[in-house]
């Protein structure tokens, strides 16, 4: 049987590993101010990144979803890109299991160089060293059917837990900034993002006033997308509005950007203004979802879809 390859970006599975973590991510060690500051970010989450741990969750999830399919036993590995699993111990292990095909899916469902486009660069990369093991790549899923429902499940989750009148209560959609030459450059990120919220907003039936924003911007130097999400909210509080509900749409897996930039971060910001924040919860590990990572696989191998494009 063939195999599939999650990626992912990563995330320090202890306090010990954020130096090693932030090591491969800055492709250099970091200063001890940069490592402290972090350090504590991940304390104040629970000491980890839960990214690996969910990560693995869906490895195992994929594989009895596949089972439960088709009846045959399809081999599911993770890779990140900046801890273990790594990327490119998962491909060797592909390879020593003797299959010569793999389905690499990216778990970002936007697509950007920085991240899927990485992530499949590095995978190929690392099956150059294994002749005879050919890998094939997902295209991007942020429209999918399955993911627009998962996310819709999580939207009336959040709307749910509003007050009595939630149409009153803006929808803020977020994803993780990039700098704007990303996107001029090619990414599709951007328009992605777009087409993802309005066919979210359509299958919800959403009559909420409703705002794309961005979060977790980066240290570099140049412009980022925007609106930034801390200042949106900052603005609605200023407008009357005491309860914003927050969906970051950019993300599968809740990591550092949801738990901290968020949970924690954007939280107190809001509340400084008189705000309250509605956060909705990721994908993560939610049947709708796996079932179509499942359909992903099946449309490649049992299908015969295309599976070479971003």
């Amino acid at each position: 049987m063939p195999a599939v390859l999650l990626l992912g970006f990563g995330g320090p599975d202890s306090l010990e590993a954020v130096e090693p973590f932030l090591t491969s991510l800055l492709g250099r060690k970091p200063p001890a101010q940069v490592l402290e500051r972090v350090q504590e970010k991940y304390r104040l989450v629970g000491g980890s990144s839960p990214l690996p741990r969910i990560a693995r969750e869906q490895q195992q999830l994929l594989s009895r979803e596949l089972k439960r399919k088709t009846g045959r036993d399809y081999q599911v590995f993770v890779g990140m890109r900046h801890w273990h699993p790594l990327i490119e111990d998962a491909v060797e292990a592909i390879a020593r299991s003797g299959e010569k095909d793999a389905l690499c899916i990216s778990l970002s469902p936007l697509y950007a160089s920085v991240s899927t486009g990485a992530f499949f660069a590095t995978a190929r990369e690392a099956a150059l060293r294994h002749p005879g093991l050919n890998l094939h790549f997902s295209p991007s899923w942020h429209n999918h059917p399955q993911f627009i429902e998962a996310l819709a499940e999580s939207l009336k989750t959040g709307l749910s837990r509003a007050a009595s009148d939630a149409r009153d209560v803006p929808v803020v959609f977020t994803a993780h900034s990039l700098p704007v030459d990303h996107i001029q450059n090619g990414d599709p990120y951007a328009e992605q993002m777009k087409d993802m919220v309005e066919r979210l907003v359509t299958q919800v039936e959403l009559n909420n006033i409703w705002y794309l924003a961005y979060q977790s911007k980066g240290a570099g130097s140049g412009e980022w997308l925007g609106p930034l999400v801390e200042d949106l909210v900052i603005e609605l509080g200023q407008k009357g509005h005491k309860t914003v509900i927050i969906q970051p749409v950019g993300f599968a897996i809740d990591h550092m950007e949801t738990l901290y930039d968020l949970d924690i971060e954007l939280k107190q910001t809001a509340a400084d203004a008189g705000v309250e924040i509605i956060r909705c919860s990721c994908p993560n590990t939610s049947p709708r979802f796996m079932d179509m990572l499942g359909s992903l696989v099946l449309d490649h191998f049992e299908r015969g879809a295309s599976g070479n494009r971003p």
